[in-house]
């Protein structure tokens, strides 16, 4: 019998050590919920829905960070390893898509001009840095122009420019016009972009939506709002960006005590105390997003701009029902303290298995066939609300066909 020798069986060691470990790690993520278990490992979804929400460990863990690139890159190849995304899958600040603009209020906005493809699908930018068709500052004549404000379920991270539910409604709209013989045109332009929290929609309104001159404004928010406030916040401190303009932003940093020219910071220029600044904004982070749509819904009346706020899902269970519940209510409580009205889509995806609709196992955006779904549901709304009127709706009009899934 031949003997391996006692190299071989060290590298025999490691490998079955390094497989047991990810194994052991992977099952740990599972349980405390930092991955979705593949669906090939639990038939059904009683297995699956019966483990807790992953939001709690994925906070923990900056699992949101990671998705706009700013999370430890020895992390990020640590989740690679584990959960078996791909390695040429990029975060959206690794993926060229963006620029950094650190020292304002937005902290980054997507480049001009951008065609390129991201996973298989079409990512394209017009030249007012719009992840949408083509469009002219000046709006044309007997047009009804629709401004899109929100982030990256909203800006479609993951579907081609065609496929989001934004055009899916642009194109629904014309179809709905030519119908009725409405000689109107119908735009929907689409200023959303990945991790924009409220605040950063806010400041896009005043500075970049004011000049197309919007009719109307669509504001979409995700259970995920408070989180990205917290970590714009946060890195808008750790950058000393230019917060003037936004006095219920300054008026927290000041109550927090944290001066950005005194932040104590390590040998990479990291802000040491940011942890601890994101535990203390915790509470304060929903009040923060109702000012920054109070003021949005100030600035449209100002403008003549009617105004709607749409809850969008995410795809895989971090929105079934039981998980989502409290998370909307308040948002829809905090919409109506300002007037605003609010059409709840977080049930676009409930009667679909949610496994099916995300991007990818360890990327909870909607797919294709999630934007499909938004799509027929921000329309039925649109037909069932006295607001659908601005765009010719009269609430006879044909649904929207539901299309045949497409394979993601």
């Amino acid at each position: 019998m031949i003997r391996p020798s006692t190299k071989k069986l060290s590298r025999l060691s490691q490998i079955a050590g390094s497989i047991g470990f990810r194994l052991t790690v992977t099952i740990g993520l599972i349980f405390f919920g930092l991955y979705d278990m593949p669906v090939s490992w639990a038939k059904g979804r009683v297995i699956k829905h019966a483990l807790k929400s992953p939001e709690q460990g994925r906070e923990s863990a900056g699992y949101y960070e990671g998705l706009i690139g700013t999370s430890d890159p020895a992390a990020g190849a640590l989740e690679q390893s584990l959960v078996g995304q791909p390695t040429d899958w990029v975060h959206f600040a690794d993926s060229g898509v963006s620029q950094l603009v650190t020292h304002d209020i937005v902290q980054f906005i997507l480049s001009p001009n951008v065609s390129r493809s991201l996973f298989g699908k079409n990512f394209t930018t017009n030249s007012f840095r719009m992840r949408d068709r083509t469009v002219t500052l000046e709006k044309p004549a007997n047009t009804v122009r629709v401004a899109l404000l929100g982030a990256s379920m909203d800006m479609g991270w993951g579907v081609a420019t065609s496929d989001t539910y934004e055009n899916r409604l642009e194109d629904w709209l014309n179809e709905q016009a030519r119908a009725r013989g409405d000689n109107r045109h119908f735009e929907i332009l689409n200023f959303a972009v990945a991790a924009y929290s409220p605040t950063q929609r806010l400041a896009t309104y005043r500075r970049s939506v004011r000049k197309f001159k919007p009719d109307f404004v669509i504001y979409a928010t995700t259970l995920l709002d408070p989180r990205l406030t917290e970590i714009h916040l946060s890195d808008a401190l750790s950058n000393n960006a230019d917060l003037s303009g936004f006095d219920y932003l300054t008026s927290v940093v000041a109550e927090a005590g944290y001066d950005p020219a005194h932040l104590k910071r390590d040998a990479r220029g990291k802000w040491t105390d940011k942890s601890k600044f994101k535990i203390w904004l915790e509470p304060k982070r929903d009040e923060i997003n109702r000012i920054a749509l109070s003021e949005l819904a100030k600035d449209c009346r100002t403008d003549g701009v009617q105004l709607a706020s749409v809850i969008i899902p995410r795809a895989g269970r971090n929105d079934l029902k039981h998980l989502r519940q409290e998370g909307v209510e308040m948002q829809l409580a905090s919409a109506k303290s300002v007037g605003v009205t609010t059409w709840d889509l977080t049930d676009s995806f409930d009667q679909e298995d949610p496994s099916k609709l995300a991007v990818a196992v360890w990327d909870d955006h909607p797919n294709t066939r999630g934007h499909e779904l938004i799509f027929q549901d921000l329309a039925r709304h649109l037909m069932a609300d006295p607001l659908g009127r601005t765009f010719g709706l009269t609430g006879h009009e044909n649904p929207p066909v539901d299309q045949k899934p497409r394979d993601e």
